[in-house]
């Protein structure tokens, strides 16, 4: 059996490829700016870093392809998005983002995490809590070690 790209992936790294090439052409185009700055480290870094991981993705994508056998037996049908783990990741971030403004960035942060760990299938609600608790505190130590005064 040869291996070939279907029309999906292949329009998929391509889209990732022009993205990526669009990133990485915005982000040296805002680094040279900032370059003339006092503190040469600014948006357009980030940008490069994460464009340079969407062409590299690509590359990967390309390189790789899919095992694409047309007479592979199908997969099963989803069920509807509203009986299934994407409604209740749905209803969690709106939830989150209603809460935010009134419990704060780090409580909502760690209520969101907990549920959404907890829909996507980890195993007990106690592991679920710890990671979320983890992930709340990682932002706080962030928010309190640079000094960054966030929500």
């Amino acid at each position: 059996m040869s291996r070939r790209m279907s029309r999906g992936s292949l329009a998929e790294a391509g889209i990732t490829a022009v993205l990526g090439a669009i990133g990485l052409y915005e982000g040296l185009r805002l680094s040279k700016q900032t370059l003339l700055w006092k503190d040469s480290v600014g948006p357009g870094w980030f940008l490069v870093v994460v464009a340079a991981g969407l062409l590299v993705v690509s590359a990967i994508q390309l390189v790789r392809g899919d095992a694409y056998d047309p007479n592979a037996p199908a997969a099963k049908v989803a069920p509807p998005l509203w009986r299934g783990q994407p409604f209740w990741l749905i209803v969690a971030f709106v939830a989150y983002t209603a809460i935010a403004p009134y419990t704060g960035y780090v409580v909502a942060s760690f209520l969101f995490f907990t549920c959404a760990l907890k829909v996507s299938g980890v195993t007990t609600w106690t592991r679920s809590v710890l990671i979320g608790a983890l992930i709340a505190a990682v932002f706080y130590a962030f928010c309190y070690g640079t000094e960054i005064p966030l929500p």
